[in-house]
């Protein structure tokens, strides 16, 4: 699905990522405004999240139990963020398809080796975290490369977890090829 074909209209933030082969589009949203209308299951992955929010506050990951994600397993990613923008970021879970699409590093690992990604790559990949430690969700449709080189259309959604309900801990995320 294009970005095109997702209803961003609503969105108050939008970064756009190219590196190599990857095209993407983030659209991001403040936690109280509805999720537009997505693709298939993952306004399903919103709700889930939405639903165990209470009194306006951010999820914990320990609100969620295993039995929650049944069906989204393989395709959601669980990252530990820490409290501020530049701390170390790390994956805790990494299904088999979200890795086919990612890999199972986080692009902090990436910026942190020896081959960094571009400049402008690692500028607008602080923009998409700033917005998701404002207390935004996002959105994102694109194209990634697949494991063995072929490109294949993706959206998925990002949504941002907190261990006392307000400072941002962890991100959660779902993806679906469509």
């Amino acid at each position: 699905m294009s970005s095109h074909q997702l209803e961003t209209t609503n969105a108050v933030h939008v970064v756009k990522f190219t590196e190599g082969k990857r095209k993407l589009d983030s659209f991001f949203y403040p936690l109280d405004r509805p999720a537009p209308q997505i693709t298939g299951k993952l306004v399903d992955f919103y709700n889930l999240w939405q639903n165990t929010r209470k009194d306006g506050k951010l999820p914990s990951w320990k609100d969620f139990s295993f039995e929650n994600f049944v069906g989204w397993h393989s395709k959601m990613r669980v990252m530990e963020t820490g409290k501020d923008i530049n701390d170390v970021k790390h994956n805790i879970i990494v299904g088999e398809t979200f890795a086919k699409y990612w890999g199972r590093n986080t692009l902090y690992d990436q910026i942190q080796s020896a081959n960094p990604p571009t400049q402008d790559t690692i500028n607008k990949y602080y923009q998409h975290l700033g917005h998701l430690y404002n207390k935004h969700y996002c959105i994102s449709a694109g194209i990634i490369p697949n494991e063995d080189g072929s490109l294949c259309s993706t959206t998925w959604i990002e949504l941002p977890l907190a261990d006392n309900g307000k400072d941002v801990s962890h991100f959660i995320a779902a993806i679906l090829a469509v």
